[in-house]
């Protein structure tokens, strides 16, 4: 399995509830591929974050997710083809 963690800084504003639809795009890291798009469906209650990704076959739950001010972290742990678990860790 994949483990993608996101750490996401945003302003006093847009931390105030994130619950709702964002869509996006996240890059391969190789200029000969495309960005993969995908879209979260975020739930807040108080400072827990919870929802789904969804990407073009599949939505994988969010495993745990904080809101703290202006500090937005979650994790969704992904399957690889092969089974292998792989950790893979984003900051933004």
């Amino acid at each position: 399995m994949r483990r993608l963690a996101l750490l996401l800084v945003a302003s006093g504003a847009w931390a105030a509830d994130l619950t709702g639809i964002w869509v996006g795009e996240i890059g391969s890291g190789r200029a000969d591929r495309d960005p993969t798009p995908m879209a979260f469906q975020f739930t807040q209650k108080g400072s827990t974050l919870g929802g789904k990704l969804y990407g073009d076959y599949q939505s994988t739950p969010i495993a745990t997710g904080i809101v703290a001010g202006d500090l937005v972290t979650f994790v969704v742990v992904l399957a690889e083809q092969a089974g292998n678990e792989i950790n893979d860790t984003k900051i933004r």
